[in-house]
Parts: C-alpha cells; sequence; structure tokens
C-alpha cells in the first residue's frame, strides 16, 4: 500500500523530522469552484508554530480503528422518488465526518437505497 498520502480529506506528508497535515489539496478545489484563483493571499491571525508534544500519561489509541456507518431511507422524496443516504465515519470512537445526501439515482427497493448507502459510505 505504500506510505500514507491523503486521509479524509487530509493532506499528509511524513518527514524525518515530523509529520505535516494539511489541506491545501481542499482550499484550492474551494477557490476553484467559486472563482477565486487569482485572490491574493492574507496571513492569517492563527500562529502556525503550534508543536504538539507527545503525551506520555495518555491512553494509547489504535489509530486504525476506523469504523463507518451508513443508513438510508426509501422515496424519501415524494416529488422524485429519491431517496437521501447518511453516513457517519469514526475513528477511535470519535466522529470524525458525517454527511446526508439525496441518491443521485431512484432506488427501485429498500436493499437497493441501503446498497447506494453503504457505497458512498466508503467513496
Amino acid at each position: 500500500m505504500g506510505e500514507l498520502t491523503f486521509f479524509l480529506g487530509l493532506q499528509i506528508k511524513q518527514m524525518s523530522n515530523g509529520i505535516f497535515i494539511s489541506q491545501s489539496k481542499y482550499c484550492n478545489e474551494i477557490l476553484k469552484k467559486f472563482g477565486m484563483e487569482g485572490c491574493k493571499e492574507a496571513a492569517t491571525p492563527i500562529s502556525n508554530t503550534c508543536n504538539l508534544d507527545l503525551d506520555e500519561k495518555g491512553i494509547a489509541v489504535d489509530n486504525s480503528n476506523l469504523i463507518g456507518y451508513s443508513d438510508s431511507d426509501y422515496v424519501g422524496c415524494r416529488l422524485d422518488r429519491k431517496s437521501t443516504s447518511g453516513t457517519c465515519h469514526l475513528l477511535s470512537s470519535a466522529l470524525v465526518s458525517w454527511h446526508s445526501k439525496k441518491q443521485a439515482c431512484v432506488a427501485l427497493s429498500t436493499a437497493e437505497a441501503k446498497y447506494i448507502a453503504a457505497g458512498s459510505c466508503c467513496a
């Protein structure tokens, strides 16, 4: 599989002196979406020199403990007969992402609506 480079929308660079995590790809996509690629950048008031120290007394967390849940209704929208999917992801019992979205196609059964929801949970 190789070294981790993307995780839940975060870019991850593993270097000899630490791990660098950023959302620059996501930020560039947002700028492009709203036609703001040519805007001037501005300094942020947030300190960028925050160092995270090792918590020697803390409880070890299994970082590979990622769980995803999905569910859907069936024909939730009476106008176009499309179902709605919902998903959430937990990392070590902490919610890290969720979404709810109308499905792109019309499901012909509750099982099909559930399969579409499960697929969106993995995407």
